[in-house]
């Protein structure tokens, strides 16, 4: 198991109730409700701590209504960085006075740059998504999902020349994605989960996160040579990710990206080179 996923919770605070940074050692904050907010927590500190940086990494309580408020107390109490997961996304790029990648963010961000006063974003999961699928010649993806993962996915695949389909459970949200969507390439929404003349399948859903869930999907009309995509990841292999293997397929890790994301987060606020090596070790994987 990666450290990350072994670390004890980091306690929540309330930003209001942070201490001015006396020390000078890099703070970083991480915001947001989902689980997942643990695990960046404890990677985070560990990455940091592999390479040497004196680092506070804190985890901050902020309504949606309220994170304008608390990203301005961060910068009064000279926090360098904010990790921000669901559901303050969006409130995220709308605080940024410049938005770095704002061609792959769709109006979403996950990483803040504090400098002075000034607040930049950047959407580190498309840029890593794209880092990833650079070396694939494009062809047709299936996506499965909707949600904000999957318009990040789509809009990387659509302006490296894919062709992408899109299913979901709920067909209202993907009505919304395709239509959003067009402007920068050939996508298409499709009635089932079928792979038919896809040479890459990703799982943008948030079935994967537990034992025992993945999304559904046409196995047996998977062509050989599929790479597949799990963007949800555990301490294990996902059973997604298990059951494409089991097949003779290739399948990535979501821990792939998420370490790829971490890394690029973590140069922008130190403004040099990251190595993977000690990120990808505290997630597990080996180097």
């Amino acid at each position: 198991m990666g450290a990350a996923f072994g670390s004890p919770p980091t306690p929540l605070s309330e930003w209001s109730e942070l201490a001015a940074n006396e020390s000078g050692d890099l703070r970083i904050a991480v915001a947001g409700e989902d689980p997942i907010a643990n695990v960046v927590c404890a990677l985070t500190r560990i990455a940091l701590q592999a390479l040497g940086e004196p680092t506070e990494v804190v985890r901050v309580n902020s309504p949606i209504g309220k994170f304008e408020s608390c990203v301005n107390g961060l910068v009064e109490r000279g926090f360098k960085g904010v990790h921000v997961v669901n559901p303050l996304k969006v409130a995220a790029a709308r605080l940024g006075e410049r938005f770095y990648m704002s061609e792959h963010s769709m109006g979403v961000a996950n990483t803040l740059l504090l400098q002075g006063e000034r607040v930049y974003a950047k959407n580190t999961e498309s840029i890593a998504y794209a880092k990833r699928l650079e070396s694939l010649e494009p062809g047709v993806a299936l996506v499965l999902g909707a949600g904000q993962g999957a318009r990040s996915v789509s809009v990387s695949l659509l302006t490296a020349g894919w062709k992408v389909r899109v299913w979901n459970q709920g067909r209202m949200k993907s009505s919304v994605l395709v239509p959003l969507l067009s402007r920068y390439g050939d996508i298409e929404l499709i009635p089932h989960p079928n792979p038919s003349g896809c040479s890459l399948i990703i799982n943008a859903t948030p079935l994967g996160a537990k034992a025992g869930e993945m999304p559904p999907l046409d196995w047996v009309n998977i062509r050989r040579g599929t790479l597949v995509f799990d963007r949800m990841f555990r301490n294990v292999a996902t059973d997604f990710v298990r059951e494409a293997r089991n097949r003779g397929l290739r399948a990535i890790d979501g821990r792939e990206l998420f370490a790829e994301q971490m890394a690029l987060a973590l140069e922008w606020w130190l403004d040099k080179p990251v190595p993977l090596a000690p990120v990808r070790l505290a997630l597990g994987m080996r180097n």
